[in-house]
């Protein structure tokens, strides 16, 4: 570095370190508030009713800065935008380091900064720095010139970009004319055609060079398969017992035909001893069953639905109850009579 400029960082980094002294931190206030009321982007923020306004007008002037700084020296974002609204992540860490990284410098920057955003910076050093760059003691530039021709050349042959972006892609260039909506809508109709023409080709490739392969069955589709087949079977049982049901009773009788006599007598029996009668003991406290009866050849004969409901049996106990359980509600109805 040459002698100018180290004495520029220098005295810069003198003026920080002295920056909580009365006579210069007032000085600085004062240079800070006139550059803010002379600029219509800054003198906005002081009409607001917060009585720190201000504050907040001097730290956003110092932000601003910094990024005024890597507008003017083409530093940009990676996809060709520049900062627009904050600092990069990490400038205001380490600016020396971050800008070294890329082959820039700042010179007359202060030694000595804290680290971090500016809104944690204490109104001291913020009224110095604010200074400095009222009075353009700051810049960045190159660290060598053929970097600088590089870095040109490298835009110049860099692919085609958005036109928002041209001028930060094309500093070197006059700015390219923006499209029209309508050539705007042309191009985007051309670059999808173009890529569905692309998709079917690559798909019809892909469809002839690959041989057929067995189409595989998910086991979702295997699990509705067999739920599917479960509910047939389930109603195939209820249709099958409501036929049963219904062929049971004779329309013109309404006579009920007996089962197999060997069925009957082995339901009768097991119905006997569910339903068997509890007849109290002498004694009062322990119960005992009654015997069983057995089923008769003329139990099982044809009972008419008239003289069950003579018995007591109503016309739904009839149509909804087994032959077994009908038998046994008649052996007690005619007991009981």
């Amino acid at each position: 570095m040459t002698g100018e400029n180290v004495s520029e960082t220098d005295s810069n980094t003198d003026l920080l370190a002295k920056c909580e002294d009365p006579r210069i931190y007032a000085s600085n206030r004062v240079i800070c508030l006139e550059h803010i009321r002379n600029n219509p982007e800054y003198a906005r923020l002081l009409n607001s009713d917060s009585k720190d306004a201000f504050v907040h007008a001097c730290r956003h002037f110092v932000s601003q800065g910094f990024i005024r700084l890597l507008t003017k020296s083409g530093i940009t974002q990676r996809d060709g935008r520049p900062y627009i609204i904050s600092t990069p992540k990490g400038f205001l860490q380490h600016p020396d380091l971050w800008l070294a990284e890329r082959q820039y410098k700042c010179e007359g920057l202060p030694r000595g900064l804290p680290q971090g955003g500016v809104s944690y910076w204490p109104m001291a050093m913020v009224f110095s720095v604010a200074a400095m760059f009222a009075n353009k003691t700051l810049r960045i530039v190159t660290i060598g010139s053929h970097l600088r021709k590089k870095r040109k050349r490298e835009l110049a042959d860099a692919p085609d970009i958005q036109p928002s972006d041209a001028r930060t892609g094309y500093p070197d260039t006059e700015e390219r004319p923006r499209e029209t909506k309508e050539e705007r809508k042309a191009r985007r109709r051309r670059e999808k055609a173009l890529r569905k023409a692309n998709e079917g080709n690559e798909t019809t490739q892909q469809e002839s060079n690959e041989p057929a392969q067995p189409v595989s069955v998910s086991s979702e589709e295997k699990t509705r398969e067999r739920e599917r087949r479960k509910l047939e079977r389930r109603e195939k049982r209820r249709a099958e017992k409501a036929r049963v049901g219904k062929s049971s009773i004779d329309p013109n009788t309404k006579a009920m035909a007996p089962p197999d006599c060997s069925a009957g007598h082995k339901k009768a029996r097991e119905a006997d001893v569910q339903h068997s009668a509890v007849v109290p003991s002498r004694s009062g406290g322990s119960h005992k069953k009654a015997k069983k009866s057995r089923t008769t050849e003329e139990d099982c004969g044809i009972m008419d639905v008239d003289e069950m409901q003579r018995c007591g049996i109503s016309l739904e106990d009839i149509m909804s109850c087994s032959w077994t359980v009908l038998q046994t509600k008649m052996r007690r109805a005619k007991a009981g009579c």
